[in-house]
Parts: structure tokens; sequence; C-alpha cells
């Protein structure tokens, strides 16, 4: 059986960096280990699979552009309402069935790390109101379950730091979301160091742990 590990996370809070970094590890280790982006699921990926990772080059720094080439993004951004969820519910699972179906054909006895997953499309809805939560309850429990889920979270201003052109109130919102995810989705692991480099020692360690539990590969 596959192991799928997922990266969830608002952009700057190293989720790429901690599946890439994660897949390198696992990799030097000598074991079958792949690295998906979810949102580019695609035909050509259920006859092909992609190539394994096979170094990482961590980089402390996170070099900004200068303030006056930024063109601010998401200016506009707004929340989707409840109710367009529950129209999109079933696409959200669709994509997610999808998802599975792909790891089961082509990467059954492989660890996958997805860098992203449904957990992200959650934050652009009105996760924040308590009383429509029996609703996201009842989408995730529908939701095919990643075996080691992660939701990576920094604060607003390092967030700010690491990508400057965007708007305030879309970063606020989506951190509130995210947080709230931590209560909608107990069983997932919260990382939320503003190191990035102990983000990356602490996937690490959770997924080693998880595998040794396994005894995967043994």
């Amino acid at each position: 059986m596959a192991v799928v590990i997922t990266f969830s996370g608002l952009v700057g809070t190293g989720k790429s960096a901690c599946a890439r970094y994660v897949s390198s590890s696992l990799f030097q280790q000598g074991l079958p280990v792949y690295y998906l982006r979810f949102r580019y699921i695609t035909l050509k990926s259920f006859f092909e699979k992609k190539r394994q990772i096979t170094k990482f080059t961590f980089k402390n720094k996170v070099e900004a552009p200068p303030q006056e080439n930024l063109i601010l993004r998401f200016e506009n951004f707004r929340l989707k309402s409840n109710f367009s969820f529950t129209l999109f519910m079933f696409y959200y699972l669709w994509k997610a069935y999808l998802f599975y179906f792909l790891i089961k054909l082509r990467y059954s006895k492989d660890i996958v790390i997805a860098d992203r997953y449904i957990y992200d499309h959650l934050v652009h809805y009105r996760v924040n109101e308590r009383k429509q939560w029996f609703i996201y309850r009842l989408f995730l429990n529908l939701l095919p379950k990643p075996d080691i889920p992660f939701i990576l979270y920094s604060d607003f201003d390092t967030i700010m730091k690491a990508r400057p052109m965007y708007d305030k109130k879309y970063i606020n919102v989506n951190l509130e979301n995210y947080r709230h995810l931590k209560e909608l989705c107990p069983n997932t692991i919260f990382l939320e160091s503003d190191e990035i480099k102990e983000k990356l020692d602490q996937a690490v360690s959770n997924v080693q742990d998880y595998l040794t539990q396994q005894n995967y590969g043994g």
C-alpha cells in the first residue's frame, strides 16, 4: 500500500520546501518516494510516473523583490460563500478520489509526497462560521485521508516578509482559516514554527516515526 503524505498551508509558510526536503531525505535512504503537485493532476500522470527527487538545497534566506516592482496580489480577495461550497463539495471529493485512484494505479508501493491537498481549497470558504461546521465535517468524513497530513502555519510578519506582494487582508483571512482547520481536522499535524529549518526537521521526524511504526521497508 502507498503511503500518502500531504503538505498544506498558505504560500510562504514553507510547505513546498518541506515537501521537497522530506522527499529528498527519504530518497537518500533508498526509499521509493515521489513528489506530486496535487493541483496539477493530468491524464499524463496516469501513464507516466513523476521523476523521483534526488537532492534538496536548503536556502534559509528569502530574497523579496524590490518594493517598486511589486504587483499587489489578491487585492480584491473575497471568501466564497458556504452555499457555494455545498455546490462544489462533490467536485472536491471527485478531485480527491481521482488523486487517490492515480496513486493506487501508479504508486501503490511507493511513498507519495503531495504539495497541497483539499485543505488548501477549504480556506477559501467561511470556515470561521462555526454554525456551518457540520457541512465541513461531513465533507471531511467523506474525504480520502492522507496517512500523514501536514498543515504549515506562520505568523503574519513572516508571510509578509516572504510574500510582500500579497494583500494584507488576504493573508490575515487565510491564516485565520488555516487556524480553524486545526480544530476541524484534529488528526492533521500542525507545524507553526516561524523558522523554516525547524519545520523541515519536525516534518522529517514525524514521517520517520510513522514509517518506523508501520515497519515500512522492513
